[in-house]
């Protein structure tokens, strides 16, 4: 106001000729998203099944899954799951004595400071 008085505002209704966002987003459809169990895996960062039909049961979520709940092969969740030995292993020995190992470049045990 430009006398310095301020002007009252009730804030739980909306201004005049304008509607509530509120009750504007209650009365938008929510589009329900439906997706075969491989896409949702997919989608979902290859989660498993078990914890996306727990997401689908949830209201909230509006997600549905289409046709079955089981999960058909995923070459990505095989190939993650893949492991490759570090090394190579070494032939072991089968004889005492066989192998040795020194080393010629390190320092020498000194017994000095143990005492």
């Amino acid at each position: 106001m430009p006398n310095g008085e301020f002007e009252s505002v009730n804030i739980l209704r909306p201004a005049e000729g304008k509607e509530d966002p509120l009750l504007a987003l209650l009365k938008k459809n929510i589009k329900i998203i439906e997706h075969m169990m491989l896409q949702w895996h997919q989608k979902l960062g290859h989660l498993n099944p078990t914890d996306i039909t727990k997401l689908a049961v949830d209201p909230c979520l509006e997600m549905r899954i289409k046709s079955g709940r089981a999960l058909p092969f995923c070459k990505t969740c095989v190939q993650a799951k893949m492991t490759h030995p570090t090394f190579t292993p070494m032939m072991r020995t089968v004889k005492p004595a066989m192998r040795f190992f020194m080393d010629f470049a390190g320092g020498s045990y000194d017994t000095t400071c143990y005492r």
